[in-house]
């Protein structure tokens, strides 16, 4: 049994990160634009650059991820790639013999297989659904 990565994105914990990753990249870039730059400029450059790597590369650390916000959801389970979902989209959820239905506005049909998942991870997966991210 495997078990899902699960990751609400908070918007001020987003907005910190960033600022700090780009503020980095910025000192790097000024500093060697105006020719006064030394190791430790071009470093912070660097770092800014595998900060932003590391933060935008957490969906491929893991097979199983789910990451949401109140508006969408991210989910990878047993692919490469992840799908996205808004949540304005979903019409009814149900979790069944290890397949979770989700029933669009539109009337199609998405199902996401489960399988081999631990059953705790499958039921927080289909509230995150039902309560449509908050």
């Amino acid at each position: 049994m495997k078990h899902i990565h699960f990751n609400k994105l908070n918007r001020f914990q987003a907005i910190i990160l960033l600022l700090i990753g780009l503020t980095l990249i910025l000192i790097g870039f000024y500093k060697n634009y105006l020719g006064q730059g030394n190791i430790w400029t071009a470093s912070s450059t660097v770092v800014g650059y595998v900060f932003f790597g590391l933060h935008f590369s957490k969906m491929f650390w893991h097979k199983n991820y789910v990451e949401w916000n109140k508006t969408k959801i991210v989910y990878k389970i047993k692919t490469r790639f992840g799908k996205t979902v808004r949540f304005n989209q979903v019409g009814g959820v149900v979790l069944k013999n290890n397949t979770l239905f989700l029933t669009m506005t539109d009337g199609a049909l998405l199902e996401i297989d489960l399988e081999g998942i631990f059953p705790e991870d499958q039921a927080k997966l289909q509230e995150i659904f039902v309560n449509k991210g908050e």
